[in-house]
């Protein structure tokens, strides 16, 4: 889940997991207030865009994938990812920093955030471009 073309919005599967909200419930509350405030936003934003959804059902997706990458890793690896964060209307979501805590609720013992570049500044002088830093990061997740 990453584009707004590929959500309906009577489509049920953009609700958090209760799974993920009981395993995960810091996290997932934090998700939530950002998509209530992103649903609050797209209703006086042009073009109206489905952003609440899209972080829904990434992080839900997310959420699933952690879990069988645990359930298969052996003993005494890593999980490495390369994501980058975002600021759809200017709400920051620090998908790093959530992809490891979301990680350590599933079982993995640690997680480390790798910075490999700052992103957006070619666009700073854009006056429809927010103004919230943002980062490409690789996530190592340890399994002990």
């Amino acid at each position: 889940m990453g584009a707004t073309t590929q959500i309906l919005r009577t489509d049920s599967r953009y609700i958090l997991l209760d799974e993920f909200k009981n395993n995960c419930p810091k996290i997932s509350n934090l998700i939530q207030k950002s998509a209530d405030q992103l649903a609050e936003l797209r209703k006086v934003k042009g073009g109206k865009k489905s952003y609440d959804l899209m972080v829904i059902g990434y992080f839900n997706d997310m959420y699933q994938i952690l879990k069988d990458i645990y359930r298969v890793l052996k003993p005494q690896t890593k999980a490495l990812f390369v994501l980058g964060d975002s600021a759809p209307y200017s709400v920051h979501i620090p998908t790093d920093k959530l992809i490891g805590e979301i990680g350590v609720c599933i079982g993995f013992s640690d997680y480390k955030i790798e910075v490999l570049r700052k992103r957006g500044d070619k666009w700073k002088d854009n006056p429809q471009r927010h103004n919230v830093s943002l980062q490409e990061s690789i996530i190592i997740l340890e399994k002990k």
